[in-house]
């Protein structure tokens, strides 16, 4: 007996059938074992996307330090926001590590004078190998 007529039998059919499926109560077999364990197209997709929303989260947050001064303290609180963010993304297991380095090393005399401040993210999302850097520079 599968178990959509396991389920029709228990009377939940329609619409519960999509979520019944999610929530998923059953053991799994061994060939949905092996489905998802095997690398889809979409994993590539995910990662990407993932990417592209800590871009736009790290824009959002360095639009509140625009013409700040370049400073020990300033860089530490765009540093913890950022932090703040991350562990969001973790928490939900989509990162599964992180760098950020916002530092006398990204920001060396010439970047304070010119009252810029930069910074580099390193990230890498869950089931890969591949750190990904992203540099940024609020002016």
């Amino acid at each position: 007996m599968n178990r959509r007529s396991f389920l029709q039998k228990l009377g939940l059919t329609g619409t519960l059938l999509p979520l019944i499926a999610i929530l998923n109560p059953f053991t799994s077999d061994a060939k949905t074992t092996q489905v998802l364990n095997t690398k889809s197209p979409s994993d590539e997709l995910n990662h990407r996307n993932i990417i592209i929303r800590i871009k736009k989260d790290i824009e959002q947050c360095g639009e509140h330090f625009i013409g700040e001064r370049n400073n020990q303290y300033t860089r530490n609180m765009f540093s913890n926001m950022i932090k703040v963010r991350l562990d969001y993304y973790r928490s939900f297991g989509f990162l599964f590590d992180y760098t950020i380095i916002v530092d006398e090393t990204t920001n060396p005399p010439s970047v304070i004078d010119a009252n810029t401040m930069a910074g580099k993210l390193y990230l890498q999302t869950n089931n890969s190998i591949n750190w990904v850097i992203l540099d940024f520079t609020i002016t």
